[in-house]
């Protein structure tokens, strides 16, 4: 009997275990196709929305641990970090760079310390984001570690077909490795479409374009994605080696409206007027310093190529010898023997670059745009990679994406990937756009990245 009533009393409990297996197995499902369905940038802003979670988490815990009751507070900490850590480009779906998180967390607290400073007690303050920086760090590293584990899954990526030859793919693969998070799985690489029917996604190079027979063999369901548009979504530059002239004419935008033009042109006025006169008090001191240097002229100016390949003069701080370039022009090299100790100074605080405020003034540059090169080496980059003189459709900038994206370059292999970063600003291009290019200029100039 006792037997008899144990067996009774373990079969409802055997069934709420299959039903709370089979819910959790269902969710379980539900959760990664959701995922499945995430888009690069669905992806960024769930990684945002969870670090601006966290963040306010934890400094309301370091706060309410000390005793400090300000709601205020863990949203100013907050949200100042997530631009932070915008700024730092930590938003690429690549692996995070620890550095660069901490340095975004301490950014939010000092902000936080200094909106808070006259309300609350200095010392006790400091401490207390002291500690959520402390938090904040562990737990933004973890939830990041995790989010790659989880988002970089296989049944959580979408399962992708690449049709392309070898260059092709071998290029698109380099892409896929360098952001995990994205969500690309490749499970078939050459020009067969014979597993398409198990494919999500269908990514087709120039190669496989030009074949009109591959399109009409695509399963019918299946996303199909060109070659530049992944490069555009991942890394969010144009790969100028898989683009022709059709391409241009299909999917780039020559023109922008006049609203677009004036308020640009506006906005560089106002802020180089703004720029130039908080610079001017630097202005005497630079001239002293340069004077108990190598007392040459404090100036320095270039012939650069700009807008529809017109010449104009660029005005810059003398950051090198006076004969640098006695034997001709030549690229500038990461510790040039030819840069003297103030010059060294100002390119690495990047003040050698304020009198091109000048330029922007004037209407030859605008502060963002792609950055203007020498006639002498234009003339060597027209000729090794292709489609270089499509920057030259809008006014050179001070700074620009390529600057905020990658290192300072001295080669024509450094060039043509500057050139990627252009192309997709130009054909990006807008106000919100150059106003995030320059807040991530601020943090460059501040973390001291690109100088040479």
């Amino acid at each position: 009997m006792s037997t008899g009533s144990r067996n009774l009393a373990s079969e409802p409990l055997s069934s709420a275990q299959g039903v709370l297996q089979t819910a959790l197995y269902q969710a379980q499902r539900r959760l990664r196709w959701c995922l499945m369905q995430l888009r690069e940038a669905d992806r960024r802003g769930l990684l945002a929305l969870s670090d601006g979670l966290l963040l306010f988490v934890a400094c309301f815990g370091a706060m309410a641990f000390a005793g400090l009751r300000d709601a205020a507070l863990p949203a100013v900490f907050s949200a100042v970090g997530m631009a932070a850590l915008y700024a730092s480009d930590q938003y690429n779906l690549q692996a995070p760079e620890e550095r660069a998180i901490g340095k975004a967390i301490a950014f939010g607290a000092l902000c936080t310390l200094l909106a808070a400073w006259s309300g609350h007690d200095p010392l006790k303050l400091a401490a207390t984001l002291g500690l959520a920086i402390c938090l904040s760090l562990l737990i933004v590293l973890w939830s990041r570690a995790l989010w790659i584990r989880l988002l970089s899954h296989p049944s959580c990526s979408r399962k992708t077909i690449l049709l392309c030859d070898r260059p092709e793919s071998e290029a698109a693969l380099a892409e896929l490795e360098q952001h995990p998070s994205a969500g690309w799985t490749p499970i078939g690489i050459g020009g067969s479409l014979s597993r398409a029917h198990s494919a999500d996604t269908v990514l087709a190079g120039p190669s496989a374009i030009q074949e009109p027979e591959w399109l009409s063999a695509m399963p019918s369901g299946i996303e199909t994605l060109d070659l530049p548009r992944l490069f555009e979504r991942l890394s969010r530059r144009v790969p100028v080696r898989f683009v022709d002239d059709r391409w241009f004419v299909e999917q780039f935008p020559w023109t922008r409206g006049l609203g677009y033009h004036i308020t640009k042109r506006m906005l560089d006025i106002g802020l180089s007027l703004l720029g130039l006169l908080l610079a001017a008090p630097l202005f005497p001191l630079i001239a002293i310093a340069n004077r108990l240097g190598d007392g040459g002229p404090l100036f320095y100016s270039q012939q650069r190529v700009g807008l529809n390949d017109q010449t104009f003069r660029l005005y810059k701080f003398r950051t090198m010898r006076t004969d640098a370039e006695k034997e001709g022009a030549i690229w500038a090299s990461q510790d040039d023997a030819r840069v003297t100790r103030l010059g060294r100074f100002l390119r690495r605080t990047r003040l050698d670059e304020i009198p091109q405020l000048w330029n922007v003034l004037v209407g030859h540059m605008s502060l963002v745009g792609p950055r203007p090169e020498r006639p002498e080496f234009v003339a060597e980059l027209e000729r090794q990679i292709p489609h270089y003189p499509r920057r030259h459709y809008v006014l050179p900038g001070v700074t620009g994406w390529a600057q905020v994206r990658f290192q300072y370059g001295s080669s024509v292999d450094d060039a043509e990937e500057k050139l990627k970063y252009d192309l997709y600003y130009l054909k990006h291009r807008s106000l919100v756009f150059d106003l995030l290019i320059l807040a991530r200029t601020v943090s460059v100039v501040l973390n001291k990245t690109g100088s040479r």
